[in-house]
This record gives structure tokens, sequence and C-alpha cells, in this order.
């Protein structure tokens, strides 16, 4: 209920979802700058957070599953 969602031109902090389905989500990061995201990735509590390019990390979700990005903004930061 504090975030509003956004379709595109992403602005740091945004958050964004990566979606299996309507209610499922499989994988979240959040927008820095310049289409890189802060993510973390692995199932393992020792795997690192980093940077990377929000291509690369679509392309780690490319499947045969029809995966759609959603992007939420903090509604304070909305404006």
């Amino acid at each position: 209920s504090e975030y509003t969602p956004v379709l595109d031109d992403y602005r740091m902090g945004d958050v964004l979802l990566f979606m299996k389905s309507d209610t499922q989500a499989i994988h979240s990061a959040v927008f820095i700058a310049d289409n890189i995201v802060f993510t973390k990735n692995g199932p393992s509590p020792h795997s690192p957070w980093i940077l990377m390019s929000l291509e690369t990390l679509i392309s780690h979700y490319e499947t045969n599953l029809d995966v759609k990005i959603r992007g939420y903004r903090k509604k304070s930061e909305a404006r």
C-alpha cells in the first residue's frame, strides 16, 4: 500500500519484481541508475549482493516462462 506501480523510466530506489504469474514473484532487485540494479543472486545466504545490468539479470530469467517485470516506487517519492 506504500508503493505505486511504475511502467518504465525507473528511478533510483524503484523495486523491480520479476513475475512468473500475476501473483508469483520469483526475484526482486532495486534499480540504481543507468540500467544498473542491486540484486542478490543464488540460493545461498552466502551469495553476495551485487550490482548488475538489468539486461544481464533479465537474461538469467529468460526461460520458457513468460516473466514480466513490475516496477514499484515508494509513494512519497512518486512525484
